[in-house]
């Protein structure tokens, strides 16, 4: 699998990384896409591999009333 680098040049910080991955999550709920749950990325290569937990959280009452 090669590399996708669309992100190299737009997720240079945390606060990016937090943001990209806010909207994609949401991207792919509202398409169907059952989010929740672990994922694997394997790199196939020298990056490393992760997994990553994604779990639906709780709403706050006071950020669920302000639409948050």
């Amino acid at each position: 699998m090669a590399r996708d680098t669309r992100f190299e040049e737009s997720i240079t910080t945390a606060d990016a990384f937090s943001n990209t991955l806010r909207d994609l999550l949401l991207a792919a709920h509202a398409n169907g896409v059952d989010v929740a749950g672990a994922w694997e990325c394997r790199s196939n290569g020298s990056d490393p591999d992760w997994e990553a937990v994604v779990t639906e959280l709780a709403k706050d009452a006071g950020r669920a009333a302000a639409g948050e």
